[in-house]
């Protein structure tokens, strides 16, 4: 199963499941921005035999090949024996422009955001995203499709 078809199968969580209400709202709050094929350049991984994955990856720009960003996402399960999964990722974070004026406040006010970000977590985008959803930038995006892709993030 790809990832898109991964993401539209639980979509019926919603209102349950936090990481899928992130993956739901990239294009409520970015409507004209394209699933790109970003890049990613490096990518670290902690935390896999226990409770919380902290996954850590460096994302290309679409625009500038030679310029990066960092994205950052945490995920929580309460049973070991389960893999990590969206259902279970709790929280997220990108040093992009995008994600910081866009989402760094909906995401700190709904704590899903791994460290709010002094100055914009505090500062609403009324026009951008004026429902003040909670969501992730297509830099995150990428790079949770990558974590899918190379299996560290599972159905379930």
């Amino acid at each position: 199963m790809n990832f898109k078809d991964y993401v539209n199968k639980h979509l019926d969580l919603l209102n349950e499941v936090k990481g899928i209400d992130l993956i739901n709202n990239f294009k409520k709050v970015f409507p004209f921005s394209k699933e790109s094929n970003l890049t990613v350049k490096h990518f670290n991984i902690k935390g896999e035999d226990t409770d919380t994955l902290e996954a850590t990856g460096t994302v290309s720009s679409e625009s500038d090949p030679g310029n990066s960003y960092v994205c950052m996402a945490k995920f929580h399960r309460e049973n070991n024996e389960l893999p990590f999964s969206l259902q279970n990722m709790c929280k997220v974070s990108c040093n992009c422009n995008a994600y910081r004026y866009n989402l760094s406040h909906p995401n700190s006010k709904n704590s899903s955001q791994v460290e709010p970000i002094p100055g914009y977590a505090s500062i609403a985008n009324t026009v951008r995203n004026p429902d003040k959803n909670v969501g992730v930038c297509k830099h995150l995006y990428a790079f949770l499709h990558f974590l899918y892709e190379k299996g560290i993030i599972r159905n379930n």
